[in-house]
Protein backbone atom coordinates (compact mmCIF):
# COMPACT_ATOMS: atom_id res chain seq x y z
CA UNK A 1 0.00 0.00 0.00
CA UNK A 2 2.70 2.48 0.98
CA UNK A 3 4.69 1.65 -2.16
CA UNK A 4 1.63 2.31 -4.30
CA UNK A 5 1.00 5.62 -2.53
CA UNK A 6 4.60 6.67 -3.18
CA UNK A 7 4.34 5.65 -6.83
CA UNK A 8 1.03 7.52 -7.22
CA UNK A 9 2.42 10.67 -5.60
CA UNK A 10 5.49 10.62 -7.86
CA UNK A 11 3.55 10.24 -11.08
CA UNK A 12 0.26 12.07 -10.55
CA UNK A 13 0.23 15.81 -11.20
CA UNK A 14 -3.27 16.49 -9.85
CA UNK A 15 -3.58 14.65 -6.55
CA UNK A 16 -1.44 13.79 -3.54
CA UNK A 17 -2.20 11.00 -1.08
CA UNK A 18 -1.37 11.55 2.59
CA UNK A 19 -1.52 8.50 4.88
CA UNK A 20 -2.84 8.64 8.43
CA UNK A 21 -2.22 5.36 10.25
CA UNK A 22 -4.73 5.34 13.09
CA UNK A 23 -3.11 2.28 14.64
CA UNK A 24 -0.25 4.59 15.64
CA UNK A 25 -2.56 5.99 18.33
CA UNK A 26 -2.90 2.58 20.01
CA UNK A 27 -0.97 1.76 23.17
CA UNK A 28 0.07 -1.50 24.82
CA UNK A 29 -2.73 -0.98 27.34
CA UNK A 30 -5.45 -0.05 24.86
CA UNK A 31 -5.52 -1.29 21.26
CA UNK A 32 -8.84 0.44 20.55
CA UNK A 33 -7.64 4.06 20.74
CA UNK A 34 -7.02 4.18 16.98
CA UNK A 35 -10.54 3.12 16.01
CA UNK A 36 -11.96 5.46 18.67
CA UNK A 37 -9.93 8.32 17.21
CA UNK A 38 -11.17 7.52 13.70
CA UNK A 39 -14.78 7.40 14.94
CA UNK A 40 -14.32 10.75 16.63
CA UNK A 41 -12.90 12.25 13.43
CA UNK A 42 -15.84 10.92 11.42
CA UNK A 43 -18.39 12.35 13.84
CA UNK A 44 -16.63 15.72 13.92
CA UNK A 45 -16.45 15.99 10.13
CA UNK A 46 -12.76 15.18 9.68
CA UNK A 47 -13.45 12.00 7.74
CA UNK A 48 -10.62 10.86 5.43
CA UNK A 49 -11.39 10.79 1.69
CA UNK A 50 -10.29 7.14 1.46
CA UNK A 51 -10.44 4.39 4.08
CA UNK A 52 -8.72 1.04 4.20
CA UNK A 53 -11.72 -0.85 5.59
CA UNK A 54 -9.96 -4.22 5.89
CA UNK A 55 -10.12 -4.14 9.70
CA UNK A 56 -12.97 -1.69 10.20
CA UNK A 57 -16.69 -2.35 10.84
CA UNK A 58 -17.34 -2.05 7.12
CA UNK A 59 -21.00 -3.12 7.12
CA UNK A 60 -21.85 -0.56 9.77
CA UNK A 61 -20.18 2.20 7.75
CA UNK A 62 -22.26 1.27 4.71
CA UNK A 63 -25.44 1.14 6.79
CA UNK A 64 -24.75 4.66 8.05
CA UNK A 65 -24.26 5.99 4.53
CA UNK A 66 -20.59 6.81 5.06
CA UNK A 67 -19.28 5.12 1.90
CA UNK A 68 -19.73 5.76 -1.83
CA UNK A 69 -21.26 3.09 -4.08
CA UNK A 70 -18.25 2.44 -6.31
CA UNK A 71 -20.37 0.94 -9.08
CA UNK A 72 -21.30 4.51 -10.03
CA UNK A 73 -17.60 5.31 -10.54
CA UNK A 74 -16.62 1.98 -12.09
CA UNK A 75 -19.42 2.14 -14.64
CA UNK A 76 -18.50 5.72 -15.59
CA UNK A 77 -14.79 4.90 -16.02
CA UNK A 78 -13.96 4.20 -19.69
CA UNK A 79 -10.94 2.11 -18.63
CA UNK A 80 -13.14 -0.62 -17.11
CA UNK A 81 -16.19 -2.76 -17.58
CA UNK A 82 -17.76 -4.95 -14.91
CA UNK A 83 -16.98 -7.94 -17.11
CA UNK A 84 -13.26 -7.23 -16.57
CA UNK A 85 -13.72 -8.79 -13.11
CA UNK A 86 -15.14 -12.00 -11.71
CA UNK A 87 -18.88 -11.54 -11.41
CA UNK A 88 -18.97 -13.71 -8.29
CA UNK A 89 -16.23 -11.67 -6.63
CA UNK A 90 -18.10 -8.42 -7.28
CA UNK A 91 -21.35 -10.01 -6.12
CA UNK A 92 -19.76 -11.29 -2.91
CA UNK A 93 -18.52 -7.74 -2.25
CA UNK A 94 -21.94 -6.15 -2.58
CA UNK A 95 -24.18 -4.86 0.16
CA UNK A 96 -27.77 -4.25 -0.87
CA UNK A 97 -26.70 -4.29 -4.52
CA UNK A 98 -23.99 -1.65 -4.06
CA UNK A 99 -20.20 -1.99 -4.28
CA UNK A 100 -18.60 -0.07 -1.44
CA UNK A 101 -15.03 -1.40 -1.46
CA UNK A 102 -12.52 -2.60 -4.00
CA UNK A 103 -9.52 -4.86 -3.49
CA UNK A 104 -6.71 -6.08 -5.77
CA UNK A 105 -6.55 -9.76 -4.77
CA UNK A 106 -8.31 -12.53 -2.89
CA UNK A 107 -7.89 -16.00 -1.43
CA UNK A 108 -10.54 -18.69 -1.47
CA UNK A 109 -11.37 -20.15 1.95
CA UNK A 110 -12.75 -23.67 1.80
CA UNK A 111 -12.75 -27.19 3.20
CA UNK A 112 -11.60 -29.76 0.66
CA UNK A 113 -11.08 -33.48 0.39
CA UNK A 114 -11.54 -36.47 -1.90
CA UNK A 115 -15.03 -36.73 -3.45
CA UNK A 116 -15.21 -40.47 -2.73
CA UNK A 117 -15.19 -39.60 0.98
CA UNK A 118 -16.91 -36.22 1.17
CA UNK A 119 -19.28 -36.51 -1.79
CA UNK A 120 -18.89 -35.09 -5.28
CA UNK A 121 -21.14 -32.00 -4.98
CA UNK A 122 -19.72 -28.68 -3.87
CA UNK A 123 -21.03 -27.53 -0.50
CA UNK A 124 -22.92 -29.38 2.26
CA UNK A 125 -25.33 -28.90 5.12
CA UNK A 126 -24.59 -29.57 8.78
CA UNK A 127 -26.50 -32.88 8.57
CA UNK A 128 -24.48 -33.96 5.53
CA UNK A 129 -21.24 -33.06 7.30
CA UNK A 130 -22.23 -35.14 10.34
CA UNK A 131 -23.12 -38.08 8.10
CA UNK A 132 -19.57 -38.06 6.71
CA UNK A 133 -18.10 -37.92 10.22
CA UNK A 134 -20.28 -40.85 11.32
CA UNK A 135 -19.24 -42.90 8.29
CA UNK A 136 -15.52 -42.39 8.99
CA UNK A 137 -15.01 -43.39 12.61
CA UNK A 138 -11.32 -44.08 11.88
CA UNK A 139 -10.81 -40.33 11.27
CA UNK A 140 -9.66 -39.28 14.76
CA UNK A 141 -8.33 -36.05 13.20
CA UNK A 142 -11.08 -35.46 10.60
CA UNK A 143 -9.98 -31.88 9.85
CA UNK A 144 -6.36 -32.18 10.95
CA UNK A 145 -4.52 -31.71 14.22
CA UNK A 146 -5.22 -28.02 14.60
CA UNK A 147 -8.99 -28.16 15.01
CA UNK A 148 -10.73 -28.02 18.36
CA UNK A 149 -14.33 -27.06 19.16
CA UNK A 150 -13.75 -23.30 19.40
CA UNK A 151 -11.54 -23.23 16.30
CA UNK A 152 -14.19 -25.07 14.30
CA UNK A 153 -17.01 -22.82 15.50
CA UNK A 154 -15.22 -19.58 14.76
CA UNK A 155 -13.84 -20.79 11.43
CA UNK A 156 -17.40 -21.62 10.40
CA UNK A 157 -18.83 -18.35 11.74
CA UNK A 158 -16.06 -16.40 10.03
CA UNK A 159 -17.19 -17.56 6.58
CA UNK A 160 -20.94 -17.82 7.25
CA UNK A 161 -21.63 -14.79 9.45
CA UNK A 162 -24.11 -13.43 6.88
CA UNK A 163 -26.42 -16.34 7.68
CA UNK A 164 -26.79 -15.08 11.23
CA UNK A 165 -26.33 -11.30 10.94
CA UNK A 166 -28.18 -8.85 8.70
CA UNK A 167 -26.23 -5.60 9.07
CA UNK A 168 -28.50 -3.69 6.74
CA UNK A 169 -31.64 -4.51 8.72
CA UNK A 170 -29.80 -4.43 12.06
CA UNK A 171 -31.04 -7.92 12.91
CA UNK A 172 -29.47 -11.16 14.17
CA UNK A 173 -30.75 -14.71 13.75
CA UNK A 174 -29.00 -16.92 16.27
CA UNK A 175 -32.27 -18.38 17.59
CA UNK A 176 -33.58 -20.02 14.41
CA UNK A 177 -32.06 -23.42 15.21
CA UNK A 178 -29.20 -23.26 12.70
CA UNK A 179 -26.73 -21.77 15.17
CA UNK A 180 -27.59 -24.33 17.86
CA UNK A 181 -26.97 -27.11 15.32
CA UNK A 182 -23.63 -25.57 14.38
CA UNK A 183 -22.72 -25.28 18.06
CA UNK A 184 -23.58 -28.94 18.68
CA UNK A 185 -21.50 -29.91 15.66
CA UNK A 186 -18.55 -27.92 17.03
CA UNK A 187 -19.00 -29.84 20.28
CA UNK A 188 -18.00 -33.04 18.48
CA UNK A 189 -14.46 -31.70 18.26
CA UNK A 190 -12.17 -31.83 21.30
CA UNK A 191 -11.94 -28.93 23.72
CA UNK A 192 -8.15 -28.95 23.59
CA UNK A 193 -5.86 -29.50 20.62
CA UNK A 194 -4.71 -33.09 20.29
CA UNK A 195 -1.45 -33.67 18.47
CA UNK A 196 -0.12 -36.66 16.57
CA UNK A 197 3.43 -37.62 15.73
CA UNK A 198 2.25 -38.42 12.21
CA UNK A 199 2.45 -35.54 9.73
CA UNK A 200 -0.42 -34.26 7.64
CA UNK A 201 0.33 -36.41 4.61
CA UNK A 202 0.47 -39.57 6.74
CA UNK A 203 -2.82 -38.73 8.45
CA UNK A 204 -4.52 -38.26 5.09
CA UNK A 205 -2.98 -41.39 3.57
CA UNK A 206 -4.24 -43.55 6.45
CA UNK A 207 -7.71 -42.00 6.55
CA UNK A 208 -7.23 -40.43 9.97
CA UNK A 209 -7.72 -37.02 8.33
CA UNK A 210 -10.39 -36.83 5.63
CA UNK A 211 -10.63 -33.11 4.89
CA UNK A 212 -8.54 -29.97 4.86
CA UNK A 213 -9.71 -26.50 5.96
CA UNK A 214 -7.56 -24.03 4.06
CA UNK A 215 -7.23 -20.82 2.12
CA UNK A 216 -5.95 -21.25 -1.44
CA UNK A 217 -4.00 -18.28 -2.74
CA UNK A 218 -1.96 -19.72 -5.62
CA UNK A 219 -2.10 -22.53 -8.14
CA UNK A 220 0.92 -24.26 -6.64
CA UNK A 221 -1.02 -24.72 -3.41
CA UNK A 222 -4.00 -25.98 -5.39
CA UNK A 223 -1.78 -28.58 -7.03
CA UNK A 224 -0.30 -29.65 -3.70
CA UNK A 225 -3.75 -30.40 -2.34
CA UNK A 226 -4.55 -32.40 -5.46
CA UNK A 227 -1.45 -34.48 -4.83
CA UNK A 228 -2.23 -34.96 -1.13
CA UNK A 229 -5.72 -36.30 -1.87
CA UNK A 230 -4.78 -38.63 -4.72
CA UNK A 231 -5.28 -36.35 -7.71
CA UNK A 232 -8.94 -35.43 -7.16
CA UNK A 233 -10.54 -32.96 -4.75
CA UNK A 234 -13.94 -31.45 -4.09
CA UNK A 235 -14.46 -28.03 -2.51
CA UNK A 236 -17.06 -28.48 0.21
CA UNK A 237 -16.49 -25.41 2.37
CA UNK A 238 -17.69 -25.24 5.96
CA UNK A 239 -21.13 -26.78 6.56
CA UNK A 240 -24.01 -24.31 6.50
CA UNK A 241 -27.78 -24.47 6.30
CA UNK A 242 -27.54 -22.97 2.79
CA UNK A 243 -24.84 -25.53 1.80
CA UNK A 244 -22.67 -22.68 0.57
CA UNK A 245 -19.65 -22.49 2.88
CA UNK A 246 -16.95 -21.48 0.42
CA UNK A 247 -15.91 -17.87 0.90
CA UNK A 248 -13.43 -15.19 -0.11
CA UNK A 249 -10.71 -13.68 2.00
CA UNK A 250 -9.64 -10.36 0.56
CA UNK A 251 -6.51 -8.25 0.62
CA UNK A 252 -6.44 -4.56 1.46
CA UNK A 253 -9.86 -3.17 0.63
CA UNK A 254 -10.36 0.52 -0.05
CA UNK A 255 -13.47 2.66 0.14
CA UNK A 256 -14.31 6.29 -0.60
CA UNK A 257 -16.24 8.28 1.98
CA UNK A 258 -19.34 10.21 0.96
CA UNK A 259 -17.97 13.33 2.67
CA UNK A 260 -14.94 13.44 0.38
CA UNK A 261 -14.44 16.83 -1.26
CA UNK A 262 -12.94 15.20 -4.36
CA UNK A 263 -14.49 11.83 -5.11
CA UNK A 264 -13.05 11.82 -8.65
CA UNK A 265 -9.54 12.20 -7.30
CA UNK A 266 -10.12 9.44 -4.74
CA UNK A 267 -11.36 7.16 -7.52
CA UNK A 268 -8.32 7.93 -9.64
CA UNK A 269 -6.23 6.52 -6.80
CA UNK A 270 -8.46 3.52 -6.10
CA UNK A 271 -8.86 2.53 -9.73
CA UNK A 272 -5.12 1.90 -10.02
CA UNK A 273 -5.58 -1.18 -7.83
CA UNK A 274 -7.99 -2.61 -10.39
CA UNK A 275 -5.73 -2.22 -13.44
CA UNK A 276 -4.48 -5.46 -14.97
CA UNK A 277 -0.91 -4.22 -15.37
CA UNK A 278 -0.67 -3.13 -11.74
CA UNK A 279 -2.10 -6.42 -10.45
CA UNK A 280 0.23 -8.44 -12.67
CA UNK A 281 3.20 -6.64 -11.18
CA UNK A 282 2.18 -6.50 -7.52
CA UNK A 283 -0.23 -9.27 -6.48
CA UNK A 284 0.82 -12.32 -8.46
CA UNK A 285 2.52 -13.94 -5.48
CA UNK A 286 0.20 -12.85 -2.68
CA UNK A 287 -3.19 -13.96 -4.01
CA UNK A 288 -5.45 -14.25 -7.04
CA UNK A 289 -5.95 -10.99 -8.98
CA UNK A 290 -9.48 -9.61 -9.17
CA UNK A 291 -8.90 -8.51 -12.78
CA UNK A 292 -9.60 -11.45 -15.10
CA UNK A 293 -6.86 -10.43 -17.54
CA UNK A 294 -4.30 -10.50 -14.72
CA UNK A 295 -5.79 -13.80 -13.49
CA UNK A 296 -5.33 -15.37 -16.93
CA UNK A 297 -1.74 -14.18 -16.97
CA UNK A 298 -1.30 -15.85 -13.59
CA UNK A 299 -2.55 -19.13 -15.04
CA UNK A 300 0.02 -18.94 -17.85
CA UNK A 301 2.74 -17.97 -15.39
CA UNK A 302 1.85 -20.88 -13.09
CA UNK A 303 2.05 -23.29 -16.00
CA UNK A 304 5.48 -22.03 -16.99
CA UNK A 305 6.74 -22.18 -13.41
CA UNK A 306 5.53 -25.75 -12.93
CA UNK A 307 7.25 -26.83 -16.12
CA UNK A 308 10.51 -25.24 -14.96
CA UNK A 309 10.32 -26.85 -11.51
CA UNK A 310 8.66 -30.13 -12.37
CA UNK A 311 9.10 -32.76 -9.63
CA UNK A 312 7.50 -36.00 -8.44
CA UNK A 313 5.05 -34.33 -6.09
CA UNK A 314 3.18 -31.75 -8.18
CA UNK A 315 1.45 -32.61 -11.44
CA UNK A 316 1.21 -30.09 -14.29
CA UNK A 317 -1.75 -27.73 -14.24
CA UNK A 318 -4.45 -29.05 -16.58
CA UNK A 319 -7.40 -27.26 -18.15
CA UNK A 320 -9.66 -29.46 -16.02
CA UNK A 321 -7.88 -28.18 -12.90
CA UNK A 322 -8.30 -24.58 -14.05
CA UNK A 323 -12.00 -25.11 -14.81
CA UNK A 324 -12.50 -26.72 -11.39
CA UNK A 325 -10.92 -23.80 -9.60
CA UNK A 326 -12.81 -21.17 -11.61
CA UNK A 327 -16.02 -23.03 -10.71
CA UNK A 328 -15.02 -22.67 -7.07
CA UNK A 329 -14.51 -18.91 -7.49
CA UNK A 330 -17.85 -18.60 -9.25
CA UNK A 331 -19.59 -20.44 -6.40
CA UNK A 332 -18.73 -17.97 -3.65
CA UNK A 333 -21.39 -15.63 -2.31
CA UNK A 334 -19.68 -14.00 0.65
CA UNK A 335 -16.47 -12.50 1.98
CA UNK A 336 -15.12 -13.90 5.24
CA UNK A 337 -15.49 -11.25 7.92
CA UNK A 338 -16.05 -10.73 11.60
CA UNK A 339 -16.82 -8.08 14.14
CA UNK A 340 -14.69 -8.30 17.29
CA UNK A 341 -17.47 -7.18 19.62
CA UNK A 342 -19.96 -9.63 18.12
CA UNK A 343 -17.43 -12.46 18.18
CA UNK A 344 -16.81 -11.83 21.88
CA UNK A 345 -20.54 -12.20 22.54
CA UNK A 346 -20.52 -15.51 20.67
CA UNK A 347 -17.33 -16.67 22.41
CA UNK A 348 -18.72 -15.99 25.89
CA UNK A 349 -21.90 -17.91 25.16
CA UNK A 350 -20.21 -20.80 23.36
CA UNK A 351 -17.85 -21.39 26.29
CA UNK A 352 -20.86 -22.17 28.50
CA UNK A 353 -21.90 -24.88 26.06
CA UNK A 354 -18.41 -26.32 25.61
CA UNK A 355 -17.96 -26.43 29.41
CA UNK A 356 -21.29 -28.25 29.85
CA UNK A 357 -22.98 -25.38 31.69
CA UNK A 358 -25.80 -24.79 29.18
CA UNK A 359 -27.51 -26.46 26.24
CA UNK A 360 -26.89 -25.32 22.67
CA UNK A 361 -30.46 -24.03 22.49
CA UNK A 362 -30.12 -22.01 25.70
CA UNK A 363 -26.81 -20.57 24.51
CA UNK A 364 -28.37 -19.62 21.16
CA UNK A 365 -31.14 -17.72 22.97
CA UNK A 366 -28.66 -15.93 25.23
CA UNK A 367 -26.47 -14.93 22.27
CA UNK A 368 -29.57 -13.79 20.38
CA UNK A 369 -30.53 -11.47 23.23
CA UNK A 370 -27.06 -10.00 23.75
CA UNK A 371 -26.37 -9.67 20.02
CA UNK A 372 -29.74 -7.96 19.47
CA UNK A 373 -28.86 -5.34 22.09
CA UNK A 374 -25.47 -4.85 20.48
CA UNK A 375 -27.02 -4.40 17.03
CA UNK A 376 -29.57 -1.93 18.36
CA UNK A 377 -26.75 0.14 19.83
CA UNK A 378 -24.99 0.20 16.45
CA UNK A 379 -28.10 1.54 14.74
CA UNK A 380 -28.21 4.68 16.91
Amino acid sequence: MKNYVEQFNRTNNDYYIHIIDYSDFNTEDDWTIGITKLSTDIVSGRTPDILDVSNLPFSRYVDRGLLVDLYTLLDADPKFRRSDFFESVLRASELDGGLYRIFPYFYVTTVLGHPSVLGSDMGWTIDEFETVLDANSQADFPMGQYMNNEQFLFSAIWVTIDEFVDWEAGEVHFDTGAFAKLLELAGRFPKDFIYSEADENALIATGRQIMMPTSIWDFQGFQRYLSMFGGEIVFKGFPTESANGNSLFIGSSLAITTSSADIDGAWEFLSGFLASDWQREHVMHVGFPTNISAFNYLIDDAGREMEEHEDDFVNPLTQEDIDSFIALIESVHSIASHDDALMNIIRDGASDFFNGNASAQDVARIIQGRASIFMAEQQR
